[in-house]
């Protein structure tokens, strides 16, 4: 961006002094050609960087609102269960919950009639502290996303009582 604006001051300057020369026109030219196209690269590259920060605001979204999701599927498990908790994630599908939230996003088929029950650990997008009941301290961590799932380092934190934290260390 800035390496254009030199070149539009300098051309600038030069359309001052070629103004009654027959080089007015080739300078016109020359402007259309070369200056017009690196704005508009530099215009497309900050479009990028935009796009990139939306889509890694979007994941955090959806990993917040998988952790809520997951936090009330495992208090429907545990008025089932004499208030204990599943021993891990996969128990909470298909029955507390509609769809395998605690899934990498792509992961899953968007096609309901095509998911699995199978599901393999390195899929699993979050970390789960077995053990824990609904009586549990509120401050026990029940699920985080994993360390580096997210840009700057960004963590979600599910709390046994179903609110959710953000933070950058655990």
């Amino acid at each position: 961006m800035i390496l254009g604006l030199i070149i539009l001051i300098a051309i600038g300057i030069l359309i001052k002094f070629l103004i009654k020369s027959s080089l007015y026109v080739l300078v016109k030219i020359f402007i259309f050609i070369v200056i017009i196209p690196v704005i508009l690269l530099n215009l497309l590259f900050l479009a990028g960087n935009y796009r990139t920060k939306l889509v890694a605001d979007e994941h955090i979204s959806i990993c917040i609102s998988n952790l809520k999701e997951i936090g009330i599927a495992c208090n429907m498990y545990a008025q089932d269960y004499n208030s204990k908790f599943p021993d891990n994630l996969t128990n909470l599908y298909p029955k507390y919950t509609s769809r395998p939230v605690f899934l990498y996003p792509d992961a899953y088929p968007r096609e309901q009639n095509q998911l699995s029950t199978n599901f393999s650990e390195q899929d699993i997008a979050y970390q789960y502290t077995k053990g824990l009941t609904e009586t549990s301290p509120k401050t026990s961590i029940l699920a985080h996303c994993k360390p580096g799932n997210h840009v700057g380092g960004i963590i979600n934190v599910l709390y046994v009582d179903g609110h959710v934290e953000t933070t950058n260390e655990l």
